[in-house]
């Protein structure tokens, strides 16, 4: 594939062959965090640590693929110091593919708002962190809010919604691995709001 590439003089097919070699690329690369997170049975590398360095790590990520008619509106200053024993680098893979969902559900022409908010809430026995991201992107159907979180599920390119798939797969497992729960509300055409519980220390 690459000595084509470099062989061929047409724009185009050169443009075709790179987006499949940058596809491919992505795909291995989904791959691997999937076998990551999937394969994952100890808690090794947990640690003690603040709910700030998930919440920065995620939103520097996001801004680099938030569309300029995305406007991702944030209220987190409540929990910033609130401590949890998590794998910071898994639980920042699961925001960023919420938020990534979300940016993706939106149409790139027109203009969308994403919310991510958090508090802290209990129930009586144990404090929880409450996060929440509300789009108001394609939203889903309900056949489809039953299938979210099967590997390799996907409403990208359905009619009516895109943007969940693979990466709720991972969510589901890393929030479970974290003794967290998740839960999705969404109505076509209007949008998608995801709820993630867990536990602080």
């Amino acid at each position: 594939g690459i000595d084509i590439v470099t062989e061929t003089t047409d724009d185009e097919k050169r443009a075709e062959y790179l987006n499949k070699i940058r596809h491919a690329i992505k795909e291995a690369k989904d791959l691997v965090e999937i076998f990551h997170v999937f394969a994952k049975t100890s808690r090794e590398t947990y640690e003690e640590i603040t709910a700030r360095e998930v919440i920065v790590n995620t939103l520097n990520a996001v801004k680099k693929i938030s569309g300029d008619n995305i406007d991702i509106k944030t209220s987190l200053d409540l929990i910033m110091d609130k401590r949890l024993f998590a794998d910071s680098y898994l639980l920042s893979i699961a925001f960023f593919h919420i938020v990534k969902n979300a940016i993706e559900s939106i149409d790139p022409n027109k203009a969308g708002v994403i919310y991510v908010t958090g508090k802290t809430i209990s129930n009586g026995r144990r404090e929880f962190l409450e996060i929440v991201i509300e789009d108001n992107g394609a939203g889903m159907t309900q056949e489809e809010q039953e299938k979210i979180y099967e590997p390799f599920f996907t409403t990208k390119g359905m009619e009516k919604s895109r943007g969940a798939g693979l990466g709720m797969a991972i969510v589901y497992n890393v929030i479970k691995q974290h003794d967290g729960t998740i839960d999705i509300e969404s109505t076509p055409k209007l949008g998608t709001k995801v709820r993630v519980l867990l536990p602080v220390i």
